[in-house]
């Protein structure tokens, strides 16, 4: 059995209160856009998901940035 790799990720915080618990997401909305993070890793979608902080209520978008295979991008329709 092939060895699994395990990759750390920091969740969303609140702007407010710092907590990281928050609702699900009640939309997305999704962008091809391409580039490249300040350290250097690419990207070549931002997707945007509106939630909200479970603790204090602060709504917020989470903002994340996906390198997707060109193989998926292209089955997407993009």
């Amino acid at each position: 059995m092939a060895k699994k790799l395990i990759v750390e990720t920091a969740p969303s915080r609140c702007p407010a209160c710092q907590s990281t618990a928050r609702t699900g997401y009640q939309s997305t909305t999704e962008h091809a856009i391409a580039g490249e993070l300040e350290d250097g890793r690419p990207y070549t979608h931002v997707v945007w998901r509106r939630t909200a902080c479970r603790k204090c209520g602060q709504h917020r978008i989470d903002r994340s940035y996906e390198n997707r295979p060109v193989e998926e991008a292209a089955v997407a329709g993009e």
